[in-house]
Order: structure tokens, then sequence, then C-alpha cells
């Protein structure tokens, strides 16, 4: 049952649904199985400084093919590589009377990542575009910007509160 992306132009819209803004609490949970780099698992907002929110499977900056959390300026990296083509269940938490990306917690497998990577920012997430599951949002500024996924995203849930480590 798991959604099949191409790496090249698939990707879902949720037309009913912005995301969670400002510097609020949430989560962000999605089952993913890629093998690439710089693939997007889901975002929304607005291609500002500190107005978006992506999580992607990265590149650069900490750990190659670990989980990143971007606002746009304002980034946090995981340590563990979760491109290596098997199952990872991958969790971004914000919790309560947080406002920076360094806050951001990641849980892969269940398990809390550490940081390999951090540049702070303060989180004002905008909700001006539709939530994107394959790609980077609707409003990235240039075609060859938008990190496609390639592989399978199953089970994506969002949560307007900051789930527990349970």
């Amino acid at each position: 049952g798991a959604l099949s992306f191409d790496g090249v132009d698939d990707h879902i819209i949720a037309h009913n649904f912005l995301g969670i803004g400002g510097s609020n609490p949430r989560s962000i949970s999605a089952w993913i199985k890629t093998s690439s780099l710089d693939a997007v698992v889901c975002s929304y907002g607005t291609f500002q400084q500190s107005q978006k929110w992506t999580i992607r499977v990265q590149s650069w900056e900490g750990v190659a093919g670990a989980i990143r959390t971007e606002i746009y300026n304002g980034k946090i990296i995981g340590s563990t590589p979760v491109n290596d083509g098997s199952w990872f269940f991958v969790t971004s938490i914000l919790e309560p009377n947080q406002s920076n990306i360094s806050d951001v917690l990641h849980y892969i497998n269940g398990n809390l990542d550490n940081a390999s990577y951090v540049s702070s920012r303060t989180i004002n997430t905008v909700l001006s575009s539709k939530f994107v599951i394959g790609r980077r949002h609707l409003l990235a500024s240039a075609d060859n910007d938008i990190m496609h996924f390639n592989g399978l995203i199953d089970d994506v849930r969002i949560y307007d509160r900051a789930l527990s480590a349970e």
C-alpha cells in the first residue's frame, strides 16, 4: 500500500491541508524506503527564511543520507543514514515552547537520533502553500531545487502536538 515515487515528477498534494504554522508544536512521521540523496519526504510553507517546513534525506552538511528538517537558512540534520534501500520510520518533532530549528527532535525507527549538523534559526512556518508529499513545496524558487523523492513513502502522519518518545 505504499506510494511509489519515481524521483522525476511524482508527488501528492493535500488540497485541504496547509500544514502547521508559526512555531506551534508538531510531529510529522512517515515510513520511507529510498537509496537516494536529496529526496524530499514532505514540505509546505513559503520558500523564504524560516517560513517553510521540509523533511528530506540530505546529501551535505553533516551525515549524508540522514534526515534533515529545514526551514530555509535553518536546519537540523540527524546522524543516521536512512537511504540504504531499507524501510525506515522517520519522525520530526517540534515540542511546545520551542521555536528554533535546533530544538527539533528526529527519531529513526523509534530511537532519538543525535544531530550531526545544526544551523540555528527561529521557526515561523507560513501557511501559504499546500502540504506536499514527495517533493519540495509548490512555491519552491526554481525547478532544479525541487528534489523529488525516489522510492516508497507510506503512512505519512501529521500531528498538531509533539509526540512522546513512546
